[in-house]
């Protein structure tokens, strides 16, 4: 089992070395769509938003995420598609057209981002699920989510705090990081047709 499952605790507190460490809350707080959850027949699991994507105010847009161009390739939508949003986004971040037309994208194609994590306290600066000292699931994003959708955990972190949240019969991991991705089995796994 991965170091950072263990460190699961019921409420985040105020203990704990501010100078190596922060706070984090995840973006379901400001992003949550509930009609967007209960639509989607693809919901992509993640855990936690890194802090270098929080600053563009939605999921997967930190700079080495893959997730956006691995959607375009499953849609065929290189050209103008999510990547290209993803690039107007952090052009400017306080253009809030720019998300509308992401949420669009993402609603047209069935699919909507919910991560597990609710807040945690991870190593200031950092994106890796394992340094995070301690964290709570955030269990009311996915009481909109059913068993008719397909739940794509873009890591095994995802999918073990997915099962302690619940036990939806679709769950499959396909990771996005350059080491393990493999775009045709994306492909495979987000299509629904």
């Amino acid at each position: 089992m991965p170091k950072f499952i263990k460190n699961r605790v019921e409420s985040i507190d105020e203990r704990f070395d501010k100078t190596c460490y922060e706070k984090v809350d995840s973006l379901n707080k400001s992003c949550f769509d509930k009609d967007l959850i209960k639509n989607a027949k693809i919901v992509i699991v993640g855990t936690l938003t890194p802090s270098n994507g929080m600053g563009f105010g939605y999921y997967y847009t930190s700079e080495r995420n893959r997730v956006y161009k691995l959607i375009d390739y499953c849609f065929e939508t290189e050209e103008n598609g999510l990547a290209k949003l993803k690039q107007e986004l952090k052009a400017n971040p306080q253009d809030k057209t720019t998300l509308d037309k992401i949420k669009k994208y993402l609603s047209n194609h069935k699919l909507v981002f919910i991560d597990v994590i609710d807040q945690a306290v991870r190593k200031k600066g950092s994106s890796l699920d394992d340094d995070i000292i301690k964290y709570t699931l955030d269990k009311k994003s996915f009481e909109y989510c059913n068993n008719d959708q397909k739940f794509v955990c873009t890591s095994k972190n995802a999918m073990l705090c997915l099962e302690q949240i619940q036990n939806f019969e679709n769950v499959v991991v396909c990771p996005q990081d350059r080491f393990r991705c493999k775009k045709e089995e994306w492909k495979k796994e987000i299509s629904f047709k």
